[in-house]
C-alpha cells in the first residue's frame, strides 16, 4: 500500500499548494467565471462593497439627538458623475484593494487556519481512523474474540482477568490508536522531503513509496514493541522493562504533540 499512500499524499500537497498559490497571486480581473456574463456582476458587486465612498458617512452627535440612518452621502449614480474631480479610489484601484486584501489578510487567515501544505487536524486523523480506534476497544474488552476471558488471559501470562482487560484496553484502545492516528502526518511529512527533494517522474515515486512504506513497517513495529513491553511491564515487572516502556511511549508522545498541538501556521 506504500504506492497508493504516496500518490494520495504528493496529490495533497499539490492541491493544497495550488489553492495557498492561487491566492498569493490572485487577480479578480482575470479570475475564471463559469458563466462569463457574471464577470461585471461580481465585480460590481466586489466595487460596491469596498468603495469607502458608498459607506455611511461619520457622525459625531452632540448632545441627545436621535440617530440618524446609516445611508451614503451621495447615490452610486450620482457618485459615478463626480468621481473623477474626488479624492475617492476609481473602479480599477478599488479592484486592486480588493486583490491585496485575498493575498494578504484573507492569505494570511487561512493559512493561520488550514497550515501548511503538510499539516493535518487532529480531528481529521482521528475520523480516518475511528473504525481502528473502534476496533482496537472491541478486541480488548471482547477478549480477543474468546468466550472464555480467563483463557486469553492465561495465554498472555496474566496473572488475573482484570489485568488482561486493563493492558488490552490501554495497549489496543489507547497507545495503538495513537500510533495509527500519527501515521497520517508521518507518511504526508515523509512525502513532502521527497517532492522537494527530487524532481517528479520514475525515481521520484519510487523513492517516495519506498519511504513511505518505511515508515508504515516503522510504525507497525512500534505498535508490536509497545504493547510488548507493555505486557512485560504488567507480568514480568521490573525497572528495564518499566524504563524502557516510558522512553518508547514518551518519544511517541512528543511525535503526536508535534504534529498535532502545534498551531498550523507553525508547520512549515
Amino acid at each position: 500500500c506504500a504506492f497508493p499512500c504516496f500518490w494520495l499524499c504528493t496529490r495533497k500537497l499539490q492541491k493544497h499548494e495550488l489553492m495557498l498559490d492561487q491566492m498569493k497571486h490572485f487577480d479578480v480581473r482575470s479570475a475564471e467565471c463559469t458563466v462569463e456574463a457574471d464577470r461585471i456582476v461580481i465585480q460590481e458587486q466586489i466595487v460596491n462593497l469596498f468603495d469607502e465612498a458608498l459607506g455611511p458617512p461619520v457622525q459625531v452627535p452632540f448632545g441627545t439627538v436621535a440617530d440618524a440612518p446609516d445611508a451614503p452621502l451621495m447615490s452610486p449614480d450620482v457618485l459615478q458623475d463626480i468621481r473623477d474631480i474626488t479624492s475617492y479610489p476609481s473602479r480599477d484601484e478599488i479592484l486592486d484593494q480588493f486583490n491585496a486584501y485575498v493575498k494578504g489578510p484573507l492569505h494570511e487567515s487561512l493559512e493561520a487556519s488550514i497550515g501548511k501544505e503538510d499539516y493535518l487536524p487532529l480531528s481529521s486523523c482521528v475520523a480516518a481512523n475511528l473504525p481502528v480506534i473502534l476496533s482496537g476497544f472491541m478486541m480488548a474488552l471482547g477478549c480477543d474474540g474468546q468466550a472464555d476471558c480467563e483463557m486469553s488471559a492465561s495465554k498472555l501470562g496474566f496473572a488475573s482477568v482484570s489485568e488482561y482487560i486493563i493492558a488490552n484496553t490501554f495497549g489496543c484502545g489507547v497507545q495503538m490508536s495513537l500510533t495509527w492516528i500519527l501515521i497520517f502526518p508521518l507518511v504526508l511529512r515523509t512525502s513532502r522531503l521527497t517532492t522537494r527533494a527530487m524532481s517528479p517522474g520514475f525515481w521520484q515515486t519510487l523513492v517516495g513509496a519506498s519511504l513511505t512504506g518505511l515508515v508504515l513497517a516503522a510504525c507497525l513495529c512500534i505498535m508490536s514493541l509497545q504493547y510488548m513491553l507493555l505486557v512485560l511491564v504488567i507480568i514480568k515487572y521490573s525497572a528495564i522493562w518499566l524504563g524502557a516502556y516510558v522512553a518508547c511511549f514518551a518519544i511517541e508522545l512528543c511525535a503526536f504533540l508535534v504534529c498535532f498541538f502545534r498551531t498550523p501556521a507553525q508547520h512549515s
